[in-house]
């Protein structure tokens, strides 16, 4: 701490709980992140081959998110 101003990453687990608006954020920045793979596979190959892709990127977001938050064993 310096200047008096919070530590970006409180306790270094990357997370800034302090900032509520840190959530929304990094909910749509991923949304985004599942759009754009979505469009992508359907420009490559056809649209079932994009909701295939948005599908299972969410999925995997979803999955990350819960393994960070999981108590440790």
């Amino acid at each position: 701490m310096r200047d008096g101003h919070r530590p970006i990453r409180p306790g270094g687990a990357g997370g800034s709980a302090d900032v509520p608006e840190a959530r929304l954020v990094r909910i749509l920045v991923r949304a985004l992140v599942v759009a754009a793979a979505g469009i992508m596979a359907t420009g490559f190959f056809h649209w079932r081959a994009g909701l295939l892709v948005a599908v299972l990127t969410a999925i995997t977001a979803v999955l990350l998110a819960r393994r960070h938050k999981a108590p440790p064993p």
